[in-house]
Protein backbone atom coordinates (compact mmCIF):
# COMPACT_ATOMS: atom_id res chain seq x y z
CA UNK A 1 0.00 0.00 0.00
CA UNK A 2 1.55 3.57 -1.23
CA UNK A 3 1.06 5.97 1.40
CA UNK A 4 -0.15 9.44 0.08
CA UNK A 5 1.61 12.31 0.39
CA UNK A 6 1.72 15.15 2.57
CA UNK A 7 0.86 18.40 1.40
CA UNK A 8 1.41 21.75 3.12
CA UNK A 9 -2.03 22.79 4.13
CA UNK A 10 -3.15 26.08 5.73
CA UNK A 11 -4.32 26.49 9.13
CA UNK A 12 -7.84 26.50 7.50
CA UNK A 13 -7.38 23.36 5.53
CA UNK A 14 -5.87 21.89 8.88
CA UNK A 15 -8.48 22.96 11.45
CA UNK A 16 -10.99 25.14 9.73
CA UNK A 17 -12.33 28.91 10.38
CA UNK A 18 -13.08 27.75 14.09
CA UNK A 19 -9.91 26.65 15.09
CA UNK A 20 -8.38 30.02 17.03
CA UNK A 21 -12.48 31.27 17.91
CA UNK A 22 -12.44 32.16 21.76
CA UNK A 23 -8.93 32.10 21.73
CA UNK A 24 -7.08 34.91 23.55
CA UNK A 25 -4.06 36.85 22.39
CA UNK A 26 -1.31 39.35 22.41
CA UNK A 27 -0.15 40.66 19.23
CA UNK A 28 3.63 41.91 19.07
CA UNK A 29 4.47 45.03 16.33
CA UNK A 30 7.98 44.50 14.03
CA UNK A 31 10.10 45.86 17.14
CA UNK A 32 8.40 42.81 19.27
CA UNK A 33 6.43 45.00 21.23
CA UNK A 34 3.30 44.25 22.99
CA UNK A 35 0.08 46.15 20.42
CA UNK A 36 -2.95 44.49 21.63
CA UNK A 37 -4.68 42.46 23.40
CA UNK A 38 -8.03 40.87 22.77
CA UNK A 39 -10.07 37.95 22.18
CA UNK A 40 -11.16 36.30 18.54
CA UNK A 41 -14.78 36.63 18.27
CA UNK A 42 -15.46 34.91 14.85
CA UNK A 43 -14.45 34.02 11.40
CA UNK A 44 -16.56 35.50 9.13
CA UNK A 45 -14.42 34.51 5.92
CA UNK A 46 -12.10 31.92 5.01
CA UNK A 47 -8.16 33.68 7.16
CA UNK A 48 -10.18 36.39 8.51
CA UNK A 49 -10.85 36.57 11.89
CA UNK A 50 -12.68 39.56 13.88
CA UNK A 51 -11.45 40.23 16.97
CA UNK A 52 -12.05 42.36 20.32
CA UNK A 53 -10.01 44.12 21.64
CA UNK A 54 -8.98 45.09 25.24
CA UNK A 55 -7.58 48.50 26.76
CA UNK A 56 -4.63 47.89 28.83
CA UNK A 57 -5.17 49.92 31.57
CA UNK A 58 -8.64 48.08 32.57
CA UNK A 59 -9.05 45.49 30.03
CA UNK A 60 -12.00 46.78 29.28
CA UNK A 61 -13.69 46.31 25.73
CA UNK A 62 -11.99 49.12 23.57
CA UNK A 63 -13.30 48.04 19.83
CA UNK A 64 -13.44 45.32 16.95
CA UNK A 65 -11.36 44.54 14.22
CA UNK A 66 -11.17 42.59 11.02
CA UNK A 67 -8.08 41.05 10.55
CA UNK A 68 -6.25 39.04 7.89
CA UNK A 69 -4.48 35.42 8.99
CA UNK A 70 -1.68 36.78 7.71
CA UNK A 71 -1.07 39.41 9.87
CA UNK A 72 -1.40 37.21 12.79
CA UNK A 73 2.03 35.42 12.45
CA UNK A 74 3.67 37.40 15.01
CA UNK A 75 0.89 37.18 17.86
CA UNK A 76 0.96 35.07 20.78
CA UNK A 77 -2.13 32.65 21.42
CA UNK A 78 -3.86 31.45 24.66
CA UNK A 79 -6.93 29.26 25.32
CA UNK A 80 -8.78 31.33 27.64
CA UNK A 81 -8.29 34.92 29.36
CA UNK A 82 -7.00 33.37 32.52
CA UNK A 83 -3.71 31.99 30.36
CA UNK A 84 -3.28 34.99 29.08
CA UNK A 85 -3.41 36.92 32.38
CA UNK A 86 -0.78 34.67 33.40
CA UNK A 87 1.28 35.25 30.63
CA UNK A 88 1.50 39.01 31.09
CA UNK A 89 1.97 38.38 35.18
CA UNK A 90 4.67 35.63 35.17
CA UNK A 91 4.98 34.53 31.56
CA UNK A 92 7.75 35.81 28.77
CA UNK A 93 5.04 38.20 27.92
CA UNK A 94 5.67 39.96 31.17
CA UNK A 95 8.79 41.51 30.16
CA UNK A 96 7.79 43.01 26.57
CA UNK A 97 7.06 46.36 26.54
CA UNK A 98 4.15 48.23 25.22
CA UNK A 99 3.68 49.98 22.21
CA UNK A 100 3.24 53.44 22.63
Amino acid sequence: MKKESKKNLTLYEKFGSQSLIGCCFHSLDNEGLLKWQGRILSSPKQDWYLVQLYGWAMGEPCARKLINFDSMTNWIFYKDEEEMRYSAKYGAVRNLGHKK
